[in-house]
């Protein structure tokens, strides 16, 4: 088996009539490049100076949230303190001593009022 041969078109030939590359001088001069210089570091400094702010801003945020933990702490430690205040000053004991110091003394025996007969049954007065 013969494999076919692969054939490019004919192009045709260069000509070297093309001038020769030369440098051509700017009229303008070095100043050309002056104002893409100068947006360049414009935008560096913006860039720098939002850096800055955003940096400022986190660390002030940073010492808001610890202030506000130390502050949490703080009213946890006296929110447990008045419970257990409130627990022994609800005390059956604590109670007890303070109706006495009111001078309240205990009730007697409960009694039923008789309204038919006009009569209390049962109970007892309190005692002094």
């Amino acid at each position: 088996m013969a494999v076919a041969a692969k054939t490019r078109p004919m192009q045709p030939a260069r000509t070297l009539s093309t001038p020769p590359l030369r440098v051509i001088a700017s009229e303008t001069g070095p100043r050309a490049a002056f104002p893409v210089l100068a947006v360049v570091a414009l935008v560096l400094l913006a860039v720098l100076a939002v850096n800055l702010l955003i940096t400022t801003q986190m660390a002030q945020t940073a010492y808001e949230i610890r202030d506000s933990r130390a502050e949490l702490v703080r009213l946890t430690e006296e929110t447990q303190s008045l419970r257990q205040r409130l627990q022994v000053a609800s005390s059956p004991s604590a109670l007890k001593k303070a109706a006495e110091s009111q001078g309240m003394v205990p009730a007697g025996q409960t009694g039923f009022i008789q309204l038919g007969e006009g009569r209390v049954e049962g109970g007892s007065p309190a005692i002094k």
